[in-house]
């Protein structure tokens, strides 16, 4: 995971090494759920020649997410 969570702590540096590790986790997760329902063919998954394009936003979403910094809670 630290070739996902090392990245994340340059993006957000105030994030608690706890926090990176599970977020880590999650994104890892997101990314191949898409991948393991595209190629069962389910419903929601994505054709094969657009997999690769679509996790490529994806990735980049997460990454403008994540420099942007998150909004305070109330």
């Amino acid at each position: 995971m630290d070739v996902i969570a090392e990245p994340l702590g340059e993006l957000q540096p105030d994030m608690p090494a706890e926090d990176r590790a599970i977020r880590a986790r999650t994104l890892f997760g997101a990314v191949h759920g898409v991948i393991s329902i595209s190629l069962e063919a389910r419903f929601v998954g994505l054709p094969s020649d657009r997999l690769g394009r679509e996790l490529d936003e994806f990735v980049l979403t997460i990454v403008a997410g994540a420099v942007a910094g998150r909004a305070p809670r109330a």
